[in-house]
Order: C-alpha cells, then structure tokens, then sequence
C-alpha cells in the first residue's frame, strides 16, 4: 500500500492536471499512466533566484526509495526543467508529459544540479497495486 502522503498528494496532482486539461480543450486523463517514484512541486519563481535555481521546473523533494527518479540517480534538490527536450515550466506540465508516456518506456531527464544542467535516463513505472 502507497504511504498516504503520497496518495494525498497524487490527488492533489489529478485535480491539478485536470484543471488543466479543461483549460485547454483535452479530453479526460486515463489516469493509467506511470510514475516516476518522486515527490515533485513547482519551482517558486520568486525564491529560485536566491537559491540559484532555474525560473521553471519542478523541484524534487523526495526521491522514494526504490523508484525510477532513485535508481537513475536523481536527487531531492533537483529541479527537473525538461522531459524528453520538452521544457517543464511546472508541475502540471510535468505530469501531462508523463500521463503520455508508456509504462516501461524510458524518458529523458534534463534536470539542473549544483549550477549545471544534467542528463538521465529514467524508467515509467507501473503504478503502485
């Protein structure tokens, strides 16, 4: 069973992502898609200036342990700014792209750490049973 944060939390991330879709004319979300194993917020872009951050993305707070974002080696602190070449201005962005993507698939992480943009590969997962 997922830790009940997280479930909090991926509700508040449907109902974002949903907003979103309506905004903009998409139909529904299957909600099938896969995950990445991470806690993820929008960056602050008032805050990212004095902390050295890129003005978009989507900062990671939590790795979880055993999940994709873990085993590919990204960490909390880092701000994921694209996926795929496609820029991630915030986190409803970020989870529209991931909604697209097939379990199993990999996809290509651009994040920033340390004052230096980086690369991985990170694994879809399937969600959690």
């Amino acid at each position: 069973m997922e830790n009940p944060e997280v479930q909090k939390w991926a509700q508040k991330a449907k109902a974002v992502v949903s907003q979103v879709l309506v905004d903009n004319h998409c139909g529904p979300a299957s909600w099938v898609g896969g995950r990445v194993g991470g806690v993820i917020s929008t960056i602050d872009p008032i805050k990212a200036p004095r902390l050295k951050l890129p003005l978009t993305g989507v900062w990671v707070e939590k790795s979880l342990p055993g999940g994709s974002l873990e085993k590919a080696g990204i960490l909390r602190g880092d701000t994921i700014v694209a996926v795929n070449d496609i820029p991630v201005a915030d986190a409803s962005e970020f989870f529209v792209i991931l909604l697209k993507q097939p379990i199993g698939s990999t996809i290509r992480v651009k994040f920033w750490r340390v004052r230096t943009f980086m690369e991985l590969p990170v694994v879809v997962a399937a969600p959690a049973a």
